[in-house]
């Protein structure tokens, strides 16, 4: 990997009340996988189906996997979608969602936990109840709405994720379009994403900000990362083809690193190696984005 310290490191926006030490850039090797230790560490995966397999909770469960955990799912919204695209979604009843979470609780205890879609205010507040009875890593991957069709949830669910989950999480991961709704102003290029993730880390309480560059062009992929120790850039070549669920897969493998004791910028730097990789590797099964097979 490549290291390299930003000239502006010590600089910071106007948007930061922290000073940031340093920026890490790693890039992503162009061949090989991420190390994969042997570990029992759980990860509590929570979010919605995809029928066709290639996001939600299906990408949660086989990317915690390949980082050698295990994955609990439990689902919150159940979701019509094929490979090109989402058709509608449906929200598991809140008393359906609570049970399914205490029935599992009260007989395995997760290392880590990783939230996608949360259709409701009542599923992000039963989610939030959760994660302070539970007291451990949380990795949220705030899903709004889907690359085309009607948005997964409204604007009060979005100020719930703002107000109850994000003070609770270790981590969040938002894209472009989500980093937007979340701090209100557009986010065109490198400086507005640093912008941002200072935005969201000191406006809403969250621990580290991870903002993915899958939806923004150029060579490379850029993934932003701001925790309290500094700023890391990670970067990976942008292949010419999409794959579906990368963010699920990227969150939960982050959730995994963070269940097996690993730093948030060591888990975030395997994490993104090994969905590199994966996506390299991903075949098409329908007629739509491609899917990962890891």
């Amino acid at each position: 990997m490549k290291e390299a310290r930003d000239a502006n490191a010590n600089t910071v926006p106007p948007s930061a009340e922290k000073p940031i030490e340093s920026t890490v850039e790693f890039r992503v090797p162009t061949a090989g996988r991420a190390d994969t230790p042997s570990t029992s560490a759980v990860v509590l995966c929570i979010g919605g189906t995809d029928p066709s397999g290639g996001a939600g909770l299906p990408a949660d469960a086989r990317a915690v996997a390949a980082m050698g955990a295990i994955p609990l799912c439990v689902v919150s919204s159940v979701v019509a979608q094929n490979t090109r695209g989402v058709a509608g979604s449906e929200a598991v009843a809140s008393g359906l969602f609570q049970l399914q979470l205490d029935n599992l609780l009260e007989d395995v205890f997760p290392d880590a936990m990783k939230v996608g879609l949360l259709p409701k205010c009542e599923h992000v507040e039963i989610v939030a109840r959760i994660g302070d009875r539970l007291g451990i890593p949380l990795v949220v991957d705030p899903v709004f709405a889907p690359s085309g069709g009607a948005a997964f949830c409204d604007e009060e669910t979005v100020e719930a994720y703002r107000e109850l989950l994000l003070p609770r999480a270790e981590l969040v991961t938002p894209n472009r379009a989500e980093a937007e709704t979340l701090c209100g102003f557009a986010i065109a290029n490198e400086a507005d994403v640093r912008r941002a993730a200072h935005f969201i880390r000191n406006n809403f309480g969250v621990r580290a900000v991870l903002i993915k560059g899958g939806h923004f062009t150029g060579e490379d992929a850029t993934d932003f990362l701001l925790t309290e120790d500094g700023e890391t850039v990670l970067r990976a070549a942008r292949l010419p083809f999409e794959v579906r669920g990368t963010g699920c897969h990227l969150a939960a493998a982050i959730a995994a690193g963070r269940a097996q004791n690993i730093k948030m910028e060591e888990a975030a730097a395997r994490a993104k190696s090994w969905l590199h990789e994966a996506m390299k590797n991903s075949v098409c099964i329908g007629k739509g984005r491609r899917v990962t097979t890891q």
